[in-house]
């Protein structure tokens, strides 16, 4: 996937039809969902290549305390809704 579009397509291929409309769509008159999109597409991600990356430090602090990679998994809802595995999977990736 190239762009957020790229994963819309992908997710629209591989979900239920009901959980991907429940996830893609907005309420209303959408103007929320219009406002985000828009947002999503003022980004721009210029990536530092080349140039000082021979010592990378990905770690941060948390709450006073030290992780050598920020990297978590929340509580979601819907999870089963859309995929079969749902919360086991998600506790599977965590361990």
């Amino acid at each position: 996937a190239a762009d957020v579009w790229d994963l819309r397509t992908i997710a629209k291929r591989r979900t239920p039809k009901p959980a991907f409309d429940y996830e893609d769509g907005g309420a209303g008159r959408e103007r929320t969902l219009a406002r985000n999109r828009a947002a999503i597409d003022d980004v721009e991600l210029l990536p530092p290549v080349l140039h000082g990356t021979a010592e990378v430090d990905l770690s941060v602090t948390i709450a006073g305390g030290h992780c050598a990679l920020p990297f978590g998994i929340g509580p979601t809802g819907f999870t089963r809704f859309m995929h079969a595995e749902g919360e086991e999977a998600g506790a599977v990736a965590a361990q």
